[in-house]
C-alpha cells in the first residue's frame, strides 16, 4: 500500500502536501514522521518552519485492528495534530465472532483484534480529548472468506467504520 501511494505521488509531482509514513508511531516527535514532514516542507519551499512538525490531518486505514493499545495510538495521534486538526480512521467493524473470518487463518498472526467495536472506539476517541467525534458505517465490503471448520467458502459482508475527531485549541 505504501509503495502504491508513493508511486501515485511520484506520478503527480504537483502534490506537495502528502507523504506516507510507515512506522509504528509511539512518539509525536518520531524521527520517521518528523523527517517526512521536513521533506514535505522542503518540497513546498518552506523555510523557518516551527519544529517539531504537527499536522492538519491524520488518515489511517485498516491498521487499528493491528495496534496492541488503541488508546496509546490515539493519544499519539492527538499529540501529532495542530490545533483544529482532524483524524479520519477507517477499519472493519467487530460485529461478533464471525468478524474473525476477515483474515484467512494463515494471516491471523499479529492481528490484535478482529475489527474495532463501534462504542469502544468512540469512547476512546472522545476520552483522548477529541471533539466532534463521529463513528459511523462508511461502507460495507463484500468479501469471499475461505472455507474453515467444515464450513464452505462464502461471501460475507464486513461493515467498515469511519472514525472522525477534531483536536480543538
Amino acid at each position: 500500500m505504501i509503495a502504491a501511494f508513493n508511486a501515485k505521488l511520484a506520478a503527480n509531482p504537483s502534490t506537495t502536501n502528502a507523504a506516507a509514513v510507515n512506522t509504528f508511531l509511539k512518539d509525536p516527535n518520531d524521527v520517521h514522521m518528523q523527517g517526512a514532514a521536513a521533506a514535505l516542507a522542503t518540497r513546498r519551499g518552506e523555510s523557518g518552519h516551527n519544529v517539531p512538525y504537527r499536522f492538519d490531518l491524520i488518515v489511517s486505514h485498516l491498521t487499528l485492528h493491528h495496534v496492541p493499545n488503541m488508546a496509546d495510538i490515539l493519544a499519539t495521534f492527538y499529540q501529532c495534530l495542530k490545533p483544529d486538526g482532524f483524524i479520519a480512521l477507517t477499519d472493519f467493524e467487530d460485529f461478533g465472532e464471525d468478524a474473525i473470518k476477515f483474515h484467512p487463518k494463515h494471516k491471523r498472526e499479529g492481528v490484535e483484534r478482529h475489527g474495532i467495536k463501534r462504542s469502544e472506539i468512540e469512547t476512546m476517541i472522545d476520552g483522548t480529548g477529541f471533539n466532534m467525534v463521529r463513528v459511523e458505517t462508511a461502507y460495507t465490503l463484500g468479501k469471499e472468506v475461505e472455507a474453515e471448520e467444515g464450513q464452505p467458502a462464502k461471501l460475507m459482508d464486513f461493515p467498515f467504520l469511519i472514525c472522525l475527531g477534531q483536536r480543538t485549541r
